[in-house]
């Protein structure tokens, strides 16, 4: 969630959140298998957390 408070935007922890760059917060690498096999592993973790399983 992203406030704006006098021309700044700030996280919902009050932190700046201009010039950043995005947080990662769950690294997911593609595997060969995946990729040999086109799978998009990554998409498939966004699903998977999106869905509530982590």
């Amino acid at each position: 969630m992203n406030f704006q408070s006098r021309g700044k935007h700030l996280g919902d922890d009050g932190t700046e959140t201009q010039r950043k760059g995005v947080k990662i917060e769950i690294e997911v690498n593609p595997t060969i298998q995946g990729i040999i096999a086109g799978k998009d592993e990554i998409l498939e973790k966004a699903i998977e957390f999106v869905n509530g399983g982590g």
